[in-house]
């Protein structure tokens, strides 16, 4: 197997559908068969179930068994690669940062913000997404460090034993996010209160900063679960776009964004504490603990005086 199949067979297991794959992965849906079709010759197996283009991507009892030891091989290769460059020193003044899709990520921002005024030398390369895409590309070094937000009512302990087994990672806590906000437009929502049940929503659409609707612990699992305890279906939006331009959608139709942070600037736009949301979340700063370079050592101390400061 080349490099190139043995990443694109890593990689598309964590879609939903071949064609999810091909979009988020920037090849063409041939592109992908044929990757597919290559590696499950060389093998002489059926690594996945193979139907229409949008057919559930599902693997195959085989598939079940060998993918996760081409992962493996997958991670290897790229754990080689990043020891090499470290070797080189040429990216030691490179920082690569995973922090997860979500509106009120104004923790992450103001420890980076506070990282980068400090240390304009070190470049960062910021990059989003799912939280569990986050702790995979850690343990595959692809990234250097990662902010996590989960659920109150979810082990991050859990999760790194299923997403990042026998890797040594350094877990510092951050902040706790107890409350949550919807954002909606002053023009439809004219309660002149500031909080409201979730109920109270009932008629809106939700916009979620998620691609797909597969990650576990997700927003969009919290939202779905207050709906059902307060006795409605969730109407929902999906964008890979999550910054102020979705606010103009708010701004033209009955929409909410969920926050865990109220912030003013958006004119039109209001913060709505949410009273009966029962679940907070905790942001935590994740990175591997083998890894001493001085500029991660660097963000290190930016998040513990940040944790420090939140405490005062």
């Amino acid at each position: 197997m080349k490099t190139k199949e043995i990443e694109i067979i890593s990689e598309i297991v964590n879609y939903r559908k071949f064609a999810d794959a091909a979009d988020n992965l920037s090849y063409s849906h041939s592109v992908i068969s044929k990757y597919v079709t290559s590696v499950e010759n060389e093998l002489g197996i059926k690594l996945f179930v193979r139907g229409n283009k949008a057919s559930e991507l599902s693997l195959t009892p085989e598939g079940r068994i060998v993918i996760p030891a081409i992962q493996r091989v997958n991670d290897d290769y790229h754990h080689v690669l990043e020891l090499v460059n470290r070797l080189k020193n040429d990216n030691e003044n490179v920082i690569r940062i995973g922090s997860p899709m979500r509106f009120g990520d104004f923790t992450e921002q103001e420890i980076l913000s506070d990282f980068i005024s400090s240390n304009p030398e070190i470049k960062v390369n910021q990059m989003t997404m799912l939280s569990v895409d986050l702790l995979k590309m850690l343990k595959a070094r692809r990234i250097d460090a990662a902010f996590i937000v989960l659920p109150d009512d979810v082990s991050l302990d859990a999760m790194l034993s299923i997403y990042c087994d026998g890797y040594d990672v350094d877990v510092r806590f951050i902040k706790n996010e107890p409350e949550q906000y919807a954002a909606v437009s002053g023009e439809f929502f004219t309660s002149p209160s500031g909080e409201a049940n979730f109920a109270d929503f009932k008629d809106y659409t939700f916009i979620f900063p998620i691609n797909h609707e597969n990650e576990e612990h997700s927003i969009l699992k919290l939202a779905e679960e207050q709906s059902e305890k307060a006795g409605f279906e969730l109407k929902t939006m999906f964008s890979n776009v999550y910054d102020s331009t979705l606010f103009r959608i708010v701004l033209k139709t009955p929409a909410a964004i969920l926050s865990a942070v109220p912030d003013e600037r958006y004119k039109g736009v209001r913060f709505i504490r949410i009273n009966d949301w029962n679940i907070g979340c905790s942001v935590y700063f994740l990175s591997p603990k083998d890894d001493r370079r001085r500029s991660l050592q660097l963000l290190r101390h930016c998040c513990a005086h940040f944790s420090e400061e939140e405490k005062e």
